[in-house]
């Protein structure tokens, strides 16, 4: 514990100079801000036409008929106004493992755009059944007969 003490004392005086590093770096490539923003929403648009794109082809190659596949984007840890880019660019089934998280972003996305589609892509806790059946419209991954049960209870509520 003595060690850990000495080497927190000896970091303190760096601490100042860090944040203003920071700070300085923050104040020197705000202009650059509008450009990255742009460049951000079409490398989105540019990802998700280049899946579709490759999805397409292999529906061709494999004989499957068009837009019989479709991407399911995982959002996990993506900012909502990553999420909406995608959606403005036409993706429209997304993919959450952590309903918490779902919750949190999609409330309010689906009040906007109400024709995408929320699937529940990982082990599902009983105590977070409520909230995945308000906002999913699929629960991916069931793996006992409890929570089938505790998903029937909750859609009957809703």
């Amino acid at each position: 514990i003595e060690d850990i003490s000495e080497f927190i004392e000896s970091k303190r005086n760096e601490i100042p100079d860090y944040i203003e590093n920071k700070a300085d770096h923050i104040k020197e490539n705000i202009n650059d801000l509008p450009e990255y923003l742009e460049n951000k929403t079409d490398n989105i648009k540019n990802n998700i036409n280049k899946i579709i794109n490759d999805i397409r082809k292999a529906e061709i190659k494999s004989g499957r008929s068009e837009g019989s596949v479709k991407l399911l984007a995982v959002s996990k840890f993506h900012p909502v106004d990553s999420i909406i880019e995608a959606i403005k660019s036409g993706q429209k089934y997304f993919g959450e493992n952590r309903v918490q998280e779902a919750y949190s972003k999609f409330v309010e996305i689906k009040k906007m755009y109400d024709d995408i589609e929320l699937h529940i892509i990982g082990q599902l806790q009983s105590n977070k059944v409520k909230k995945a059946v308000e906002i999913a419209s699929y629960i991916e991954s069931v793996d006992r007969i409890e929570l089938v049960k505790e998903i029937e209870k909750q859609v009957k509520k809703n």
